[in-house]
């Protein structure tokens, strides 16, 4: 009796570390890939800033796109996040030459920030990537630095 009694507890503990360490296993994290084109040309844009964010919360992540114009990040719980992308663009600076070969400026970069941007929302789910595209605007916008 004593036997079958050690037996059987040995045999629920043996079940319950294995049912303990096999559950860790699950990659649960969110992830999402953001693809970041110009909306004119469809091709990619290399870094381009992206901030993913909930509105009114801390939770975000920032970061550049790669030369693909994949920008790659995970989250820990899935939520609707809204993806922001700002661009600079050096060709809305206006850059003129002169016959010597030195650039002049419409807008001084040093003075202004020449930016196109996009937006997106995105619904993550746990333990999956999500990709999502952005369409950056033709649409220059400057501001001073």
């Amino acid at each position: 009796m004593k036997k079958k009694c050690l037996f059987i507890l040995s045999l629920v503990l043996l079940s319950g570390l294995t049912t303990l360490f096999s559950g860790c296993d699950k990659d649960t994290n969110s992830y999402v890939d953001v693809y970041v084109v110009d909306e004119a040309t469809k091709r990619p844009l290399q870094h381009a800033y992206v901030k993913i964010d909930i509105e009114n919360s801390y939770v975000n992540d920032e970061g550049y796109t790669q030369g693909d114009g994949h920008y790659l990040t995970q989250f820990r719980d899935p939520a609707i996040f809204n993806v922001n992308v700002e661009y600079e663009d050096y060709d809305c600076y206006g850059i003129h030459y002169d016959e010597n070969g030195e650039p002049s400026f419409d807008y001084d970069p040093t003075i202004y920030k020449c930016y196109r941007k996009g937006n997106n929302t995105v619904r993550l789910k746990e333990g999956e990537t999500v990709e999502v595209t952005v369409n950056v605007s033709a649409e220059v916008n400057r501001i001073r630095r």
